[in-house]
């Protein structure tokens, strides 16, 4: 075999060999004046990839738990326009809440729930 061959090989078995998820336990959360966009309503349970993107002005972070005021198991930082954080959360079956924790972002809309079955 070639030098070339070689690392041809070494680069597709160090890429076969990365972790994958599924497409659809990735969830994309678009953050805006006042609301919360997930890119998909449920997913299934185990490493879920969260990612939080803000298009609004504002800056926006992002929480996840079992209810909203309650214990948090994922929180992502505050995000000014165009910033994107990311998380993998381990989730069980049942329902998740997100929402923004900047003050009176919750209660103007900034939740969502999602579904992990």
């Amino acid at each position: 075999m070639t030098r070339a061959t070689l690392v041809a090989v070494g680069v597709a078995c160090a890429i076969s060999s990365a972790p994958a998820f599924a497409a659809s336990s990735y969830v994309q959360v678009v953050e805006r004046e006042y609301s919360l966009v997930l890119s998909r309503p449920s997913v299934g349970a185990g490493a879920v990839p969260i990612e939080a993107l803000n298009l609004g002005m504002d800056a926006h972070n992002l929480v996840v738990g079992r209810r909203a005021g309650g214990p948090v198991l994922a929180r992502m930082p505050k995000l000014f326009h165009g910033a994107l954080a990311s998380r993998i959360v381990r989730l069980t079956p049942g329902r998740y809440v997100l929402w923004c924790t900047l003050p009176g972002h919750r209660a103007r809309g900034m939740r969502a729930t999602l579904v992990v079955r």
